[in-house]
């Protein structure tokens, strides 16, 4: 017998008290246990949550655990998963089960003794939040003041321009995607960048989620307040899942190359179309040396299903591409720099160069 869902019926209501949830996976003899209260429905961290994020965690060269668990069950106490946490399960093809929260009696506890000395079953906790280290990594800091502008689409195409750029400069793994969390007025509240260390960490989640770790006051305003989320790839359905319960709908979502693989269409985003849409011009670029840079997306995304960032960064031309938007961010910087008359583009530049010289995107 091995540690399976009669071993985690008994275990798992021993491990809650009043108010509490848990989350769990075997890894035989070994198994893991994600505790927490109980989740409200706009938090984008719960025990499933910190479990699955913990098990992507790469640990060296052997990889993470999620590849060797990725066929067991999740067994699940205490509360009903939100959509972005199913969602979350399916990223890594984890089934999950809720087992009921019972009183254990006093044959329970006899029964998981029992279990424990003949599985030699060992616990090991998982901590809550157990990724806050790396989220904590894109804390915002230092930042010139907030432009206080409307977002027409003219200003948006300056955010998603810096995206873009972040993206050339910071990004390491495959993906490339990049993804800034703004207040309506134009403030940079949060950014992510798809992590190359745990697979789960996409830009989008990691955003949502460092702005509940490095500033939870701005975070609780996220479901009464406007907000936009600039992302450099149209957003798969897991992140879809985490900006809509987190946003409770006041996330509008603005990207910049759609992503045609199965992950990301039909998402529960696109049923709210305000919500979602991507910039109709993308970044459409006057000076000559840059112009190509639109049409150049167009042709990608005709030619590479899932788009040039995701699917083909082992092409020159995707990094080419990149490496245009960022000497376009560049050519945007000093130009409002150098301008004295005072306009909104200017005021967004200012911000945008602040965040971008505190990303060490561009050198102080």
């Amino acid at each position: 017998m091995s540690l399976d869902k009669g071993f985690f019926s008994l275990v798992g209501p021993t491990l809650t008290g009043q108010g509490e949830c848990v989350a769990m996976i075997a890894d035989d003899p070994k198994y893991y246990v994600a505790k927490g209260v109980v989740p409200a429905t706009t938090d984008p961290f719960s025990p499933l949550i910190d479990l699955i994020e913990w098990l992507n965690v790469k640990d060296g060269h052997s990889g993470s655990k999620s590849a060797r668990l990725s066929a067991k069950p999740i067994y699940y106490i205490g509360w009903d998963l939100g959509g972005h946490e199913s969602a979350m399960a399916r990223q890594n093809n984890w089934t999950v089960e809720k087992l009921p929260n019972k009183k254990s009696s006093e044959k329970d506890i006899e029964s998981l003794g029992m279990r424990l000395h003949k599985e030699q079953a060992v616990r090991e906790n998982i901590p809550a939040r157990a990724v806050s280290d790396t989220l904590a990594r894109f804390k915002i800091s230092q930042l010139a003041p907030a432009p206080s502008i409307m977002p027409t689409d003219q200003l948006q195409k300056l955010y998603m321009l810096c995206a873009f750029s972040i993206a050339a400069k910071k990004a390491q793994d495959r993906g490339r995607v990049t993804a800034i969390l703004t207040s309506a007025a134009g403030e940079i509240l949060s950014y992510g960048i798809k992590s190359h260390e745990n697979s789960i960490l996409h830009a989008e989640v990691t955003a949502i989620q460092s702005l509940f770790v490095n500033d939870p006051d701005r975070a609780s305003r996220l479901k009464t307040d406007q907000t936009y989320l600039f992302t450099t790839l149209k957003p798969c359905g897991m992140c879809a899942g985490m900006i809509a319960a987190c946003g409770s709908g006041k996330i509008h979502v603005v990207y910049g190359q759609d992503d045609f693989g199965e992950g990301a269409s039909n998402t529960c985003l696109d049923a709210k179309p305000s919500m979602h849409h991507k910039l109709v011009q993308d970044l459409k670029l006057k000076d000559a040396k840059q112009s190509m840079l639109l049409e150049e997306l167009d042709s990608f995304r005709q030619r590479y299903p899932g788009g040039p960032i995701v699917q083909r960064l082992d092409d020159q031309s995707p990094k080419e591409l990149m490496q245009a938007a960022h000497g376009r961010t560049l050519y945007k910087v000093n130009k409002y720099a150098l301008t004295q008359e005072e306009s909104e583009k200017k005021r967004v530049m200012a911000h945008l160069e602040s965040f971008l010289r505190m990303t060490e995107v561009i050198s102080a």
